[in-house]
């Protein structure tokens, strides 16, 4: 089984009826800009909403030799049409093909991750919504390799060192194949909304801060980020930023230094991911959704008033508790949650896309990533030196979740971590992994979709 789920978890690691039916007229000409020349009549939030509100499909089938995966055979990315004003595409799941693309802004139709590639296309614009593309680079890690192996794509997520130093001349040419990708992917894709490099700022928080990698890597973004408006200016193009590595991981943190450094990048919004339920206070406690502070999603403008407009573009909370461990020793309620938890956090969210005027608010994903049940069991441990001595009974899950523990090696980090980021986003969904509603998240999701989209539509985007 290891063949199955070798990819598994350094891709984690790198790591989205009633009432429903977004706008189905959504003006593309937007203002960027927090400062209004006119204001709409009626009271944001309840008689109108000015965030355009969006989703992936992002699920978890681990029989496949890439588990990760937009839309499935049971939730198609089209299923999620009725529920947003624009879908998400995670491409990172894809990986890149840096060899084809140092060489020409061209991939041969033949290779297989063309075929997926547009695949992929194809089906998310099946969905009749705009696509909002999340094209990822270097976290702390290089999105995967793109291979042909034996007429099949394989992604290899071991091709690059962590912190890789995009400035040392033999990685000259990855930098142009990723300008070279980015155009060909928006060719592809024709998405309205762009993220160029997804949460950039993990690189300066983990890999040494300023300096002549950072520089590269600034570099490279506003390269593919002029591509691709050379191309067509009227798209939304912007990196995001993980607001949890900007906050050093407090609750009521800031980095200036940090702010400064990302802000040399180009983008047309200011582009959040969060995901704050990992953060611990003092005394190793997970935060909640009501331990949030009020800014924490509008600390930037609070601080910089001339900031861009502000978009949430990947965020999410657990309806259910991760357990981790194995049939000796299980940890419960690492950390705790249930759909009140989701709900309310995604009632704060809302509030905070309100009165900060939002340009776009993407929720992780529409589907739970793993069944609930995955998420809050402790599994028997197998022995790894023993590929014959299958514990887990055939078990998919079970094996999954060794194999987690198998492959990853984190120096300073127990074996139950990779467990962890295996489960930590499991559970998001606006559905459980069969499909089954959580009305209390689903119901105010579509409730606020459901009140009349309103912007002000002087500006050329730029």
């Amino acid at each position: 089984m290891k063949s199955r789920f070798f990819y598994l978890i350094p891709l984690l690691l790198v790591v989205h009826a009633c009432g429903g039916g977004g706008s189905t007229e959504i003006s593309e000409t937007i203002t960027l800009s927090g400062n209004r020349a006119t204001q709409p009549t009626g009271q944001a939030g309840v008689d109108f909403r000015e965030f355009r509100m969006g989703a992936g499909v992002v699920q978890m089938q681990p029989v496949e030799d890439r588990p990760l995966r937009n839309g499935n055979a049971q939730f198609p990315i089209a299923s999620i049409a009725e529920d947003v004003d624009f879908v998400k595409i995670v491409a990172d799941y894809i990986g890149i093909p840096y060899d084809i693309f140092a060489d020409d802004t061209g991939v041969p139709e033949q290779h297989p991750w063309t075929k997926v590639a547009r695949k992929l296309a194809s089906d998310a614009q099946a969905s009749e919504r705009p696509l909002l593309l999340q094209l990822g680079f270097s976290r702390d890690s290089m999105v995967g390799q793109a291979l042909d192996v034996d007429g099949k794509l394989q992604v290899d997520l071991t091709w690059a060192p962590s912190c890789y130093d995009l400035s040392a001349p033999d990685a000259a040419r990855i930098g142009d194949a990723y300008v070279n990708y980015a155009l060909w992917m928006v060719e592809v894709f024709q998405p309205t909304y762009v993220v160029n490099f997804a949460e950039a700022n993990i690189f300066y928080a983990n890999c040494g801060g300023e300096g002549d990698a950072w520089d590269a890597l600034v570099d490279i973004q506003r390269r593919a980020y002029d591509a691709i408006k050379a191309y067509d200016p009227t798209i939304i193009v912007f990196a995001s930023f993980n607001l949890e590595a900007l906050y050093e991981d407090t609750l009521d943190g800031w980095s200036e230094e940090q702010y400064q450094a990302v802000a040399r990048m180009q983008y047309d919004t200011f582009a959040m991911a969060s995901y704050p339920f990992g953060i611990r206070d003092d005394e190793g406690v997970f935060a909640t959704p009501y331990d949030l502070p009020a800014d924490y999603f509008s600390r930037v403008l609070n601080l910089h008033p001339d900031e861009k407009r502000l978009s949430i573009v990947e965020t999410g909370w657990n309806n259910v508790s991760i357990s981790a461990g194995d049939e000796n020793t299980c940890f419960n309620n690492f950390p705790y949650s249930d759909e009140t938890f989701s709900a309310d956090y995604f009632e704060y969210l809302v509030n905070s896309a309100v009165t900060n005027q939002f340009l776009l608010l993407a929720w992780f994903s529409s589907v739970d990533v793993l069944p609930k049940n995955v998420v809050d069991t402790c599994y028997v441990r197998t022995d790894s030196t023993d590929p014959e001595n299958d514990a887990c009974q055939q078990d998919f899950w079970c094996q999954a979740v060794n194999q987690a523990k198998n492959t990853v090696s984190i120096p300073g980090e127990l074996e139950l971590f990779s467990e962890i980021v295996l489960k930590a986003f499991g559970t998001m969904g606006l559905k459980e992994y069969d499909g089954t509603s959580r009305e209390l998240l689903l119901d105010r999701w579509r409730e606020v979709l459901a009140l009349p989209l309103q912007d002000d539509t002087v500006s050329d985007g730029q």
